[in-house]
């Protein structure tokens, strides 16, 4: 498999991978610098490196599909996020996608010693 590493994903990466593609050279490309907007097939080193299956730019989670540990809860607070929570503590925060209704975008976890 071949494989591009990009630092950012800007008009001129965009540029770069147009190109690949027309030329026909087909590869993976992983973004250094990633901050939640990926192409289509682009990964992030998380996900590179953990293996997770990929999803399309069309694909997403629901904000109940995020995985998260037993006895914990997902509560929904606004129209941009929803909380996790353990016993009534807010251990983390699942920011929405601003196109989707209740995608996820991101997902913050808190720790207690930062």
């Amino acid at each position: 498999m071949k494989i591009n590493i990009f630092d950012r994903y800007n008009e001129n990466t965009k540029k770069l991978m147009h190109s690949l593609d027309t030329a026909g050279m087909e590869s993976k490309s992983l973004f250094v610098h990633y901050d939640g907007e990926l192409p289509k097939g682009g990964m992030s080193p998380y996900s590179f490196f953990t293996k997770l299956p990929e999803e399309s730019e069309e694909q997403g989670l629901f904000f109940d599909q995020v995985i998260i540990p037993k006895f914990y809860a997902i509560r929904h607070l606004d129209g941009g996020s929803a909380a996790i929570e353990y016993l009534q503590e807010r251990v983390g925060l699942i920011h929405y996608r601003k196109e989707g209704y209740r995608l996820v975008q991101t997902v913050d976890w808190f720790s207690k010693s930062n």
